[in-house]
């Protein structure tokens, strides 16, 4: 995901003088629909027919879509929805719009940017136009934030490990300073210097810590100092991105969006609003709960010479539908019960045994079967439904208490996998999945 500030020429003049930062949308070939969704908003149903063609011709690996919000001196928006490219310093925005025929065309528009103090500049035919970094919503009038705020907006997006920066208060003498760690870690005695030319910060810490007591000290200290240097740009009321080692990294999410996020497939469907009343620490504790439970689980299947796909992110535990089934059949094969018996043993042990030191923390255990997008949707619904309850038949022949946790549900083809080319890999495709599910009432919910 990308996110820069676009600024369509033709529409500057007179009257708009204060900027809000848009937000764009890195498209890939899956996002094809989503630009035929902005084409019918935009233009109506008559445009939408041309829309997949326009999409593979002028975009598709070429530009990426954006929005943009002008605000006037009364604080009147103008909304713009076009698309752009950037090649170093030079910048071309397309506004999407209907030629004299009704046909969908776009009117590009090239500019060279350039950082200028705390603003970026925007040239072209000779004029410069200088656009604020940060604008204030309460205020009719942009002024430059002296605090900067926001969460990774994706795993990709993690610079050196930290999830989040919050900085407070940034001119003053004692500004307030938080960066926290993808293990749930903060900075310990966090110091911040900023550069000449306004934008460039470093921040240094003596080392990272499990977190803070009462009186402000820190607990666990571990590791050596440690410092960044970035430039950042601030997005309104998205957070900021962060520019180091000449890649863009977006901090653009609330404490409660990433959580919620993060946390998703290990909550069921978990919302930012779920999670307000929960306090960072709590918040942590799911994290690293999560975290150990996956790693207890790996270490256990490789010290017992079972190999497994674990996804890191998602907690599922993915093992191929040829290893459990013959061809077009939902029956177990001798050989998917022979893996079963070793697989659902360290399973067992591991996640529910009563001394086990995640057992309190599991709502449930959803069981999922797939299938490639070969054949007719709804036989393949019945068949990777048949599948998934018949492994959660035998995991309740050899452990009742298991399966008692367990909910089974038939995915068909709506989750097919790829490969790196765009193509269905059908074989990887055909599988089944467990995902351990957390109860969020285990823990300490306080905030």
């Amino acid at each position: 995901m990308t996110y820069l500030l676009i600024v369509p020429w033709r529409l500057l003049g007179e009257k708009y003088d204060v900027y809000m930062h848009a937000r764009s949308k890195e498209l890939g070939v899956e996002k094809a629909e989503f630009f035929k969704e902005i084409v019918t908003a935009l233009f109506g149903e008559q445009a939408a027919g041309a829309a997949e063609d326009f999409y593979k011709e002028n975009i598709e690996g070429q530009r990426d879509y954006a929005v943009l919000t002008l605000l006037d001196q009364r604080q009147n928006e103008k909304v713009l929805y076009g698309c752009y490219k950037a090649e170093g310093s030079v910048m071309d925005f397309g506004c999407l719009k209907l030629d004299g025929s009704g046909q969908l065309t776009m009117e590009t528009m090239e500019f060279s940017v350039k950082v200028a103090g705390r603003n970026l500049g925007f040239t072209r035919n000779g004029i410069t136009r200088l656009v604020p970094y940060g604008y204030a919503h309460n205020s009719s009038a942009g002024f430059v934030s002296d605090s900067i705020y926001g969460y990774v907006s994706s795993t990709e997006d993690i610079y050196k490990d930290i999830v989040s920066i919050g900085l407070h208060g940034m001119y003053s003498e004692e500004p307030r300073i938080y960066i926290n760690f993808a293990d749930g870690d903060i900075a310990a005695n966090p110091v911040m210097e900023l550069g000449d030319n306004g934008n460039t910060i470093t921040l240094s810490w003596e080392g990272r810590a499990e977190g803070k007591n009462i009186d402000g000290s820190y607990r666990g200290v571990i590791g050596e100092p440690d410092s960044i240097t970035f430039q950042y740009l601030l997005c309104g009321n998205m957070g900021f991105v962060l520019r180091a080692d000449s890649q863009n990294y977006c901090y653009q999410l609330t404490r409660d969006e990433y959580y919620a996020d993060i946390l998703n497939d290990s909550l069921q469907k978990v919302k930012a609003e779920d999670l307000k009343e929960m306090s960072d620490d709590s918040l942590k504790q799911v994290v690293i709960v999560q975290k150990d439970i996956l790693e207890a689980l790996q270490s256990a299947y490789g010290a017992a010479g079972i190999e497994v796909e674990i996804d890191g992110q998602s907690g599922k535990i993915t093992m191929s539908d040829s290893i459990l089934f013959g061809l077009d059949s939902a029956e177990l094969s001798e050989e998917g019960k022979a893996y079963l018996g070793g697989f659902l043993k360290v399973y067992a042990d591991v996640v529910l045994d009563e001394g086990s030191d995640y057992y309190d923390y599991i709502d449930a255990i959803l069981l999922e079967g797939h299938t490639d997008s070969s054949g007719d949707y709804a036989y393949n619904q019945q068949l990777s439904e048949a599948r998934a309850e018949a492994v959660d038949d035998y995991c309740y022949e050899l452990y009742p208490f298991l399966s008692n946790y367990i909910d089974t549900v038939g995915r068909a083809s709506d989750d097919l996998i790829y490969n790196e080319n765009g193509e269905e890999d059908k074989e990887a495709s055909r599988r089944v999945t467990f995902k351990i599910l957390l109860d969020l009432e285990a823990f300490d919910t306080s905030n």
